[in-house]
């Protein structure tokens, strides 16, 4: 994974955060929608701004982390 360690431990805390708030994984696939869309909310949902990590990373390399977090595929 190519995201830097503090980037995900961050990003790590902020979906645990919000999870509760949220339709669940299954809820959102019960409305066809797929489970990267899902990731992608849960992200949106934090409030957190990722803008600056781009300047190393991008959208793969955000779901990749945000799959390992979330446990999906």
């Amino acid at each position: 994974m190519k995201m830097k360690p503090e980037h995900f431990e961050v990003l790590s805390e902020e979906i645990g955060s919000v999870l509760s708030l949220m339709p669940t994984l299954d809820q959102y696939l019960e409305r066809g929608l797929s489970p990267m869309r899902w990731r992608w909310d849960l992200l949106w949902r934090t409030g957190l701004d990722v803008t600056s990590w781009y300047n190393y990373l991008n959208d793969t390399h955000i779901d990749t982390a945000l799959r390992r977090i979330t446990k999906t595929k």
